[in-house]
């Protein structure tokens, strides 16, 4: 990930928890799946808004995530499985389904 990913993430994760707890349950979304979940999504989605990088972050995720590649931010484990370290895809789905609710009902 690059520096200025790095940076851009910063107000996604701020942000990240209240959401969960408000949109979701904590089990759907634990923080460390929802950053990398976002550690998978290009520069090229970020942008010099909050709301432009959260329909960046969205629109990629809903689209263009590859999910049998994504990975956890060790760069070690894949970030969809079956073991405790890893997310449900189902789980992921519904995160961002609730994404796309907030965004559309906003």
């Amino acid at each position: 990930m690059s520096e200025t990913t790095r940076r851009r993430m910063h107000p996604v994760y701020a942000a990240e928890n209240d959401f969960c707890f408000s949109y979701t349950s904590s089990d759907v979304a634990p923080s460390y799946f929802v950053e990398c979940l976002v550690y998978n999504v290009p520069d090229s989605a970020f942008s010099s808004s909050r709301q432009g990088t959260f329909a960046g972050i969205v629109d990629y995720l809903n689209a263009k995530l590859p999910v049998a590649e994504a990975m956890c931010q060790n760069g070690q484990v894949k970030l969809f499985g079956n073991t405790p370290e890893q997310w449900d895809v189902a789980k992921a789905c519904t995160l961002l389904n609730a994404l796309i609710s907030l965004w559309n009902n906003w």
